[in-house]
């Protein structure tokens, strides 16, 4: 990772595709940023900054924020068989926006730049003789 870097996470994206005709499914995420949910809960986000994302049968949610370094997620999925007791599958997907602001060169960089100053000084000066 380089030095000095920001790094992290500045979005979020679920999508509910491909349910039944007859039965539905249901996608609630739960999200904490920077911060963990209290243990079997989804509830007491330590950092106090949490939300939900919902998608019913189908469609799509997405949230944006500040950069943050973590995310800790709950999905709660729900399967309905409809009035014939079926649901066909699902195919939730979840995005993440990201972010990686590089504000130091990495140290590999500098022994590259002086190879490269030296072989033009040294073409310069073959040039001028």
């Amino acid at each position: 990772m380089t030095s000095g870097a920001l790094y992290g996470f500045t979005g979020e994206y679920v999508s509910l595709t491909g349910t039944g005709a007859e039965g539905s499914v249901m996608d609630v995420q739960h999200f904490c940023l920077d911060g963990t949910f209290a243990p079997g809960t989804i509830t007491g986000c330590s950092s106090n900054n949490s939300g939900t994302l919902r998608v019913d049968r189908s469609g799509s949610d997405s949230v944006t924020f500040p950069v943050v370094s973590s995310i800790t997620i709950v999905h709660d999925v729900t399967f309905s068989g409809g009035l014939k007791g079926f649901v066909a599958g699902a195919t939730i997907t979840n995005q993440f926006g990201e972010t990686g602001i590089a504000t130091v060169p990495e140290p590999a960089t500098f022994p590259l730049f002086a190879a490269r100053l030296l072989a033009a000084i040294g073409i310069d000066c073959y040039a001028g003789v």
